[in-house]
Formats: C-alpha cells, structure tokens, sequence
C-alpha cells in the first residue's frame, strides 16, 4: 500500500509541475522547442522492468565422499523474456543515448551485479567426551566461497520520428544484446575419518585422532557454471517529455532473437558440459524509462 501511495503522490507532483510549466510558456510565449532534441544532445534514462539478465544456470554439486557424483544441466533461459511476473517497479539498469543527428542516436545500456565471498577453510575438533567441557574446543565449519557476475550490455542505434504533438517522440532501431553470467562455488572443507586407515570408503565426518587417519576434500576446486548470450533485436517506443529536458516513455522489442551456451565446469581439468539455446520472440520485453536530455 506504501508504494502505491508514493507513486500516486510522485504523478500527482509531475502533473502539476508540467501544467504548472505550460501556462507559463504561454504567458512567455516561450512555445515547445526544449521537446525536440539536436544533434550532439545527450539523454540517460532509468530502465524498469524485468532484469536483463541471463538465468537457468546452476553450478555443479561437490564430490565430498559421493562416488555417484553427476553433472547435469537443463535449457538456458532469457530472463527478461518470460510470460509471467513482469514487474514496473524494478530498476534493472541505465539507458545512454548520443544524438548523431538530429533524428539519429546512437544508444547503449545495460547494467552489472558482481559479488564476492571468500572461503574459509573449517577447523576440526578433536574433544574427549570423559574429560571437562572447560577444555572443549569448538568444531568450526567452513565458509563455502561463492563468486557471481551477471553482465548485460545492449549496443544500437534508432532512428527518431516526431508526431502533431510536440511532447509525443516515436522511435525504432536495432540493438545487439550481449550477455554473461558466471556463479561458481568452492567448498574448501577438510574431513578425517578415525576408522579408516586403508582408503577403502569414507566417513560423513571425524576428527583428527590419529595420523594415519584418511584425509579427504568437499571439493577438488572451484566449480563454475557459464552462460554467455548474443543476440539482434528490432526496438521501437516512445518519449513524452513532462517538461523541457525530462521525459518519461516506454520500449517493447517487436522482434529479438537471442542464441545463449551454457557451460558447466565440475573442477579443474575436467570436461565441460555444455548445451545451446536459441530463443524467439515477438512484442516481448516491454520496459518503462524515465530520463533527462541535455
């Protein structure tokens, strides 16, 4: 309820200072000439819509003491391009525009998360049940590294047309979407099993009891899964400037096509898995923007 009242108010203080602007161009017989962008203006505008960004990637289960280990994988999807929960009110990047011309711009946007988590080795324990607590030390788990990047980078241009009415701008163009997710993970986590002294089988867990106890890793090193998308998408919109330099508007992609590779990586020096996805659609991807010109 909180957001719908906020949007409210914000629209409200946007009508108001746009009708507020025109009785004062009339009164200075100032006309609409700031609605029209020139050739060597710059616009930046705030995306929202569904994240631009790559999904249906998962990285490789760890071997631990898992002799049936397996590296499977399904399609990659387009996440912006889906049927369902399409949300306005999600900012998912930032929109450049340079005007070549005064009808022609060159655009680019797009937007990054990246995000970074050591690991940290665990410390087994090593307590004797029949002894006082006081000299108890603590078993401490690890910490499982994690590193993601999602990247999104849309490159075009469009071609600007202008309508009987001076805040109305239509435009269509191309763009050539480039996309790359990587997640990968690492367990950096050491067991010991007490029992085994032959290598034979392994234990859940241990500690360390005896030196010739058998030695194994959660993980053989740091797993990765991939995913890198390209594509050409035919753009077209609208511009409505709310007042001189300040305009708001929407994009739909009439027609995109988008071809992603995903690839799983189980650990260092092994095989990957990899599989193609090639993706379609038509009138998809609608986006709400709101920017300055200057």
């Amino acid at each position: 309820m909180k957001k719908y009242i906020t949007i409210s108010l914000v629209l409200a203080l946007v009508v108001g200072g746009v009708r507020a602007q025109d009785d004062l161009s009339i009164e200075l017989n100032e006309g609409f000439e700031g609605f029209t962008p020139e050739a060597g203006d710059i616009s930046v505008a705030l995306i929202l819509g569904r994240a631009n960004f790559l999904s249906g990637v998962s990285v490789p289960g760890s071997p631990g003491n898992n002799y049936n280990w397996t590296v499977s994988t399904g399609a990659a999807t387009v996440y912006p391009i889906y049927e369902f929960s399409n949300p306005t009110s999600n900012m998912v990047g930032v929109e450049v525009r340079y005007y070549l011309l005064d009808r022609v711009a060159l655009k680019l946007s797009g937007g990054a998360i990246m995000e970074d988590t050591p690991p940290v080795v665990n410390i087994p324990t090593n307590n004797d049940p029949n002894a006082p607590n006081s000299t108890w030390i603590p078993q401490y788990n690890a910490v499982q590294g994690n590193n993601n990047i999602n990247l999104n980078v849309n490159i075009g241009g469009e071609m600007r047309k202008e309508t009987k009415f001076e805040r109305l701008h239509l435009y269509y163009g191309l763009t050539v979407p480039i996309y790359y997710s990587r997640y990968s993970l690492y367990d950096p986590s050491i067991y010991f099993d007490p029992d085994i002294v032959d290598g034979s089988s392994y234990a859940s867990s241990g500690s360390l009891l005896d030196p010739n106890d058998v030695i194994y890793t959660q993980d053989i090193g740091w797993r990765h899964g991939h995913l890198t998308g390209f594509g050409a998408q035919v753009v077209g919109g609208i511009d409505y400037y709310l007042m001189d330099g300040f305009f708001t508007g929407f994009e739909i992609k009439p027609i995109s096509f988008v071809y992603i590779r995903k690839a799983l990586d189980p650990g260092q020096g092994l095989p990957l898995l990899q599989t193609e996805t090639t993706n379609f659609s038509f009138l998809a991807q609608p986006f709400l923007k709101f920017g300055f010109r200057f």
